[in-house]
């Protein structure tokens, strides 16, 4: 067995696009509506077993039958792990022995465009579905895009490669960016932004990128030694802007 996705979850892994090969054959079988969960661990270390007929152990799996379509994508949200798929939500809910974990339909209706078309933020959720962008806080998957937002971001979708969305969360600005491809473009050229606080929208070019990710930017050095803050330039694209000057930079954010 092998899987495309694991993620962690109380004290269990779960697997999820699962292969299995078969012994002794070139045969293979991608279970893509699997969910496979390893018996409970220790922090950093493995799993004992995945063994779902190990009746000692807290392994098993579960097969989300009631949609077709496959899984595509999790994340946890509190006590819920959340299964995104091609047409639907599913929740997640550790219920302990003897079943270990319950599953439940939040949304049957509703799926995820692509692997990573999801964030995290305080207000749950973010996903980029086909045709439009959801929240889900856990209780219910609500649309929140206006018609122009919707027609600016969908129209102009490389639809060749979708699957390279991707949505990253910018807490210092209370914004998610979607990135995806545009008409013209093999990888993601623009982004979505949202700023959930506010709930607004903008687009913001992007210069063809395939990920991204939070970090601290490093400080452009003029000198080797007996470097100040006066010596330090903050934004080499606007020459001779002062430290003191910059009033909408958040201080050690990207």
């Amino acid at each position: 067995l092998t899987c495309q996705s694991l993620s962690g979850f109380k004290n269990h892994i779960i697997a999820t696009n699962i292969l299995r090969t078969m012994d002794g054959s070139a045969l293979e079988e991608m279970q893509d509506r699997m969910v496979k969960w390893s018996t409970q661990h220790g922090h950093y270390e493995e799993p004992t077993t995945w063994d779902v007929l190990d009746e000692d152990q807290d392994a098993g799996e579960y097969e989300l039958l009631d949609t077709p379509g496959p899984i595509v994508d999790t994340m946890p949200m509190g006590e819920v792990f959340m299964i995104y798929k091609t047409d639907s939500i599913y929740m997640m809910n550790y219920i302990g022995t003897p079943y270990i974990f319950s599953f439940k339909a939040l949304d049957p209706d509703t799926g995820i465009l692509a692997k990573g078309a999801v964030a995290e933020f305080p207000g749950g959720h973010f996903f980029v579905s086909f045709a439009d962008c959801y929240v889900n806080n856990g209780q219910s998957v609500v649309p929140i895009l206006t018609g122009k937002v919707r027609d600016e971001m969908f129209d102009n979708l490389n639809g060749d490669h979708y699957d390279r969305i991707f949505c990253v969360t910018q807490p210092h600005y209370n914004e998610i960016w979607a990135c995806y491809p545009t008409s013209s473009s093999d990888y993601c050229d623009r982004a979505m932004v949202w700023n959930y606080k506010e709930n607004t929208f903008t687009f913001r070019d992007l210069p063809n990128i395939t990920d991204a990710k939070l970090g601290v930017a490093p400080v452009r050095l003029t000198t080797e030694q007996d470097v100040t803050w006066d010596d330090i330039d903050p934004n080499p694209s606007v020459p001779d802007v002062p430290w003191d000057s910059l009033t909408t930079m958040k201080w050690g954010t990207i």
